[in-house]
């Protein structure tokens, strides 16, 4: 029984023999390591404009300086693919265009924020500002803070003589969740609606009492809200 030898031509031995140089060039793989993490980047919170053109997200990374997820708005031109900055500073995140196309609401370092997209200018509508919605007119802002409120008290204390170093008052837990892993005891208060124009001013909060008022929609008319609370 004779062995059979296949016939290679000369072009095919020439590519095995290319591609086995590739192969052995190829640096070696490895394995993720720790600081690989501070080389990734994501898209995050995309949101369309109304004429569906473009698209304005939030591009997100790791700060390997500040040990900490950094932010900026970036603007998608669906026609083209154009990709452009938009801001870059104060961490901007979570942007949301308004129904008529002209401005966009984000946040940016704790604060809410409107930009005028004809003069590229912003202005800072309120703080510490958690969801937020545009009226359906464009007109107001309907955002969720939250606010803080005093705790309990325990036994009335006398005023402790001038320069004398007493301990710390008595602090009365009135909740089973007081204290948050990384962040110390948790601050007493709800969460409450507000509405503000978008032209800026003085925030009007819609509603009170000690409860939590998480959720809310406008009504078609943009001039109510229904708010779903936990009361």
């Amino acid at each position: 029984m004779r062995n059979f030898v296949p016939k290679l031509s000369f072009s095919t031995l020439v590519f095995l023999l290319a591609s086995a140089k590739a192969m052995a060039d190829q640096p070696a793989a490895r394995n993720f390591e720790p600081l690989d993490v501070f080389k990734l980047e994501w898209a995050d919170q995309p949101t369309f404009s109304p004429s569906e053109s473009e698209i304005i997200f939030a591009r997100k990374s790791l700060d390997v300086q500040q040990d900490k997820i950094s932010s900026a708005l970036w603007r998608l031109r669906l026609k083209d693919g154009a990709l452009r900055p938009m801001l870059v500073e104060g961490d901007p995140s979570a942007p949301l265009f308004s129904p008529d196309g002209k401005s966009v609401a984000y946040r940016s370092d704790g604060q809410l924020m409107l930009r005028w997209l004809d003069s590229a200018q912003s202005i800072k509508i309120a703080e510490g500002a958690q969801r937020f919605s545009f009226a359906p007119d464009s007109q107001s802002l309907a955002f969720t803070r939250f606010v803080e409120r005093d705790a309990l008290k325990g036994a009335s204390l006398p005023e402790p003589p001038k320069g004398a170093k007493w301990s710390d008052p008595v602090k009365v837990i009135d909740r089973l969740s007081h204290r948050s892993d990384g962040k110390g005891d948790v601050a007493i208060g709800e969460t409450h609606v507000f509405v503000v124009p978008v032209q800026g001013g003085s925030a009007r909060k819609l509603t009170s009492g000690a409860f939590e008022h998480e959720r809310f929609v406008w009504r078609a008319d943009s001039k109510a809200l229904f708010i779903s609370a936990n009361r």
